[in-house]
Formats: C-alpha cells, sequence, structure tokens
C-alpha cells in the first residue's frame, strides 16, 4: 500500500471501509458505545500491524503478534454485493450494445433493400 504520511493517518480509508462492512478484518476490532468501529482506535491498530510480526505498539495501542499470526483483511457482505451489482450493469451494457448493433444492422438491410426495390 502507498503510505503518505506513514503513521496511523494512511489507515482511515480502510477503517472506513471496515465501518462500512465493504471489508472485514479477522484481527482486533475497536467499537465504540453504539457498536460501531471506533475509527480512532482502528487506524491505530492498523498501524501497530504495519509496524512488523510480533509485539507491536503504537501510541497506546498494542498488539500481541505472536498471539494472533493469521489477522488479514477479506472482502465483506457489502464489499460482495458491490462487486456484483458492477457485474450485472456491465453485462446489463453489454446486452444493450449488442441489441443495438443488431437493431442498427437490421435497420440497414431493410432500408437497403427498400432503396433498391423503389429504384428499380
Amino acid at each position: 500500500m502507498m503510505r503518505k504520511h506513514n503513521d496511523h493517518r494512511d489507515f482511515y480509508a480502510l477503517a472506513a471501509l471496515l465501518d462500512s462492512g465493504y471489508i472485514g478484518f479477522t484481527g482486533p476490532i475497536k467499537l465504540d458505545e453504539e457498536n460501531n468501529v471506533n475509527i480512532y482506535r482502528q487506524v491505530r491498530i492498523f498501524q501497530a500491524y504495519s509496524q512488523g510480526d510480533g509485539t507491536q505498539t503504537y501510541q497506546d495501542e498494542t498488539i500481541l503478534g505472536s498471539n494472533n499470526p493469521d489477522s488479514y483483511m477479506y472482502i465483506g457482505s457489502k464489499g460482495i454485493e458491490y462487486f456484483h451489482n458492477r457485474s450485472e450493469s456491465r453485462k446489463g451494457w453489454y446486452l444493450t450494445f449488442t441489441l443495438a448493433l443488431i437493431g442498427a444492422i437490421i435497420s440497414g438491410v431493410v432500408v437497403s433493400k427498400l432503396t433498391v426495390a423503389c429504384a428499380g
């Protein structure tokens, strides 16, 4: 991932995607009182993970890398829905293009035959 600031600020986009359900995370997810992702704490957790293997601390967040070596991100339910909708939309555009092309070819043939029939 391209890092602009090399600190926790680089992870706000990931935390927002996590909060909205587009991605999931198998590591610790910090929640607030309303069971939403606590964005500020979560970006600091991501920064701690980015520092390497083993126990890492960033500001007041600590992770024990040896206890959870299989932490990873995955596409969440909203992410799957987003990609499915994009795929269906693309199929719709291909169908529309194909039908328009067939209609244009048929119209061209009909006009050509009528022009030849009227001229002759």
